[in-house]
């Protein structure tokens, strides 16, 4: 009688072991295409190139794995939240370098956008009217209506550089508090893991050069990663204001770019 009762949860078990392993086995091949068989970029002419990874690629890949280990120790000699702070430091002053020093011209839609701003900043909403902008293109409107609200603050394109700066922060801060989460590390310990994680989160160049990518990015992805953070918060927690927090996150990311409905 208790076998036939341990059936259920035996057969969910063998169901949860099958999807981490396929799941894994899928994980890495996508490792390995990334790794071994091709690079994907993409030209001014906006073509696909694949490009096969050469001895130098594995070459650094393996360096950066090196340093990984050896900083090591000096993370284990700080506390997370310094950590982040620290590199919240470095990552803004850079950005706000990079975006005061550099002329604040925008191109194609990220152009085409902010035009529709401006227009409806003064109250002309021609851009709605049949074969215009926003009638072809309904989901930038999303982006308009942020980008419309900015000008109240500043006329310069500036500003927008500089709050996707701030919403870098606040998505690699989501990031950290989403590996708490998900690894149930408790508010008075500080993990490895979780400084790697912060640290990779600053590491990379493309994420300031692309404070100056004015299209939405930047903000909806802030926006989704938020409503990852507060729905784990609600798994552990159950409180109601949580769910609800976390959907309006995920609808705004939604709005702002109609990318992360997926």
């Amino acid at each position: 009688m208790k076998s036939r009762q341990d059936l259920p949860n035996r057969f969910a078990s063998f169901c949860y072991t099958c999807l981490c392993l396929v799941g894994g086995i899928v994980i890495a091949l996508l490792a390995l295409a990334s790794f071994v068989v091709c690079s994907h970029l993409i030209t001014a002419a906006e073509h696909s190139v694949y490009i096969r990874n050469g001895a130098w690629f594995l070459g650094c890949f393996l360096l950066g794995i090196l340093l990984l280990i050896l900083l090591q120790k000096p993370l284990l000699q700080i506390k997370s939240r310094t950590l982040f702070l620290l590199l919240c430091v470095v990552f803004f002053a850079a950005a706000l370098y990079l975006n005061l020093r550099i002329p604040d011209i925008l191109r194609d839609d990220a152009l085409h956008v902010n035009e529709q701003a401006r227009l409806f900043h003064k109250g002309i909403y021609d851009g709605l009217k049949k074969s215009d902008y926003l009638y072809a293109f309904p989901y930038q409107l999303g982006m308009v209506t942020w980008e419309n609200f900015l000008l109240y603050f500043s006329d310069s394109n500036r500003l927008i550089f500089i709050t996707n700066a701030i919403f870098v922060l606040l998505l690699n801060y989501f990031q950290w508090r989403i590996y708490r989460n998900l690894f149930s590390v408790p508010e008075t310990e500080d993990l490895l893991g979780e400084k790697y994680a912060i640290l990779l989160g600053f590491a990379f160049l493309p994420l300031l050069y692309f404070t100056r990518f004015a299209y939405g990015s930047i903000p909806g992805l802030m926006l989704a990663e938020g409503g990852v953070h507060f729905m784990l918060c609600y798994v552990r927690r159950h409180r109601v204001y949580l769910a609800v927090v976390s959907v309006l996150f995920f609808t705004l990311s939604y709005i702002i770019k109609l990318n992360y409905l997926i």
